[in-house]
């Protein structure tokens, strides 16, 4: 454990101590569809990147190469259309929908484009209200994953040296997202580097103190130790099927166990792992936000027998 201090304590935060887009800008989704706007309409490919970037989501394949892209056209957050179809992208940070907002904006193009595809953005794919999207069939795409994926696959496919602003740019877009949504890249390497070791104890406050007041479900790499574990425990005791998304928001995560008179749902959200009981109520839950809960330690060590001793706990409850 001291070395893991060690290499903790080393880590120097490499974020730049200045970003104009710093202040409030990231509270503003204005500023956002702004930002999206501009890069999608550069000549770099970014718009065929992010159309590849939500393809598990939903198809686009079928517009052009080379839309147009409005802002605030029909009041629609971003409109992006060629002619024939159209794609519209309802941008919600921190702002509920208004009444009908998704049907009436449907409504306003049904008789302009051939096919409609609406994108519903969020820090964390939330779901619309049932009042603003009716019947239409919504996809939602999230800031945390497909925004952030894509920005990222802009830098990768970008030469530096023949367009070093935009570069610089857009890893300044990236660094408000994730401040907007509460990650960081420190937090990012101090989680990296405990998941490089084998722990079989308690963190030290230490660590405990970095992490404090993180959604650590938010880190790709903690998720996906903490499904494969959890899924390893639970497909040891019964016969299960692996996570599979909820159809009614993308970024959750469900298991569900009904085998030899035990019945429970696991539930993997954007900030917790929930235990459902056959009746609907909740049983259990880890929530990623509190560093001091033993099983978000064994989940972020690999601590399968706290994990084991979880599932006892809530077949208990049950």
């Amino acid at each position: 454990m001291e070395e893991l201090l060690k290499e903790i304590q080393a880590i120097e935060i490499k974020e730049s101590n200045f970003n104009v887009l710093d202040s409030n800008f990231g509270k503003l989704e204005n500023t956002h569809s702004d930002i999206m706007v501009l890069l999608l309409t550069q000549k770099n490919g970014f718009w065929n990147l992010f159309v590849d970037s939500i393809k598990e989501v939903i198809d686009l394949t079928h517009i052009s190469n080379t839309p147009k892209i409005f802002r605030e056209k029909y009041k629609i957050d971003i409109l992006i259309e060629d002619g024939v179809n159209a794609v519209i992208i309802e941008n919600k940070i921190g702002a509920s929908d208004q009444n009908e907002q998704l049907k009436r904006y449907h409504e306003t193009l049904k008789d302009k484009f051939k096919k409609i595809s609406i994108l519903y953005l969020t820090p964390f794919g939330t779901s619309p209200s049932e009042n603003s999207k009716g019947n239409l069939d919504i996809k939602q795409i999230s800031y945390n994953t497909h925004i952030i994926n894509w920005l990222k696959t802009c830098l990768k496919n970008m030469q530096i040296s023949n367009n070093n602003r935009l570069y610089v740019s857009i890893e300044m877009y990236i660094e408000l997202i994730q401040k907007t949504i509460n990650k960081d890249k420190y937090t990012e390497e101090v989680i990296n580097t405990i998941l490089s070791k084998k722990i079989n104890e308690r963190l030290p406050d230490e660590i405990q103190n970095i992490l404090n007041g993180k959604n650590i479900f938010l880190y790709s790499d903690v998720r996906a130790r903490s499904e494969k574990l959890i899924y390893e425990v639970i497909a040891e005791r019964y016969s299960v099927d692996e996570w599979i998304p909820t159809t009614e928001h993308p970024e959750t995560k469900e298991i569900e166990i009904d085998d030899d008179g035990v019945k429970f749902d696991l539930f993997f959200e954007p900030d917790c792992v929930r235990a459902q009981s056959g009746n609907g109520s909740t049983v259990d839950e880890i929530s990623g936000w509190d560093i001091t809960n033993p099983y978000l330690q064994y989940l972020l060590t690999g601590n399968r027998k706290g994990i084991e001793e979880w599932i006892d706990r809530i077949e208990n409850k049950g």
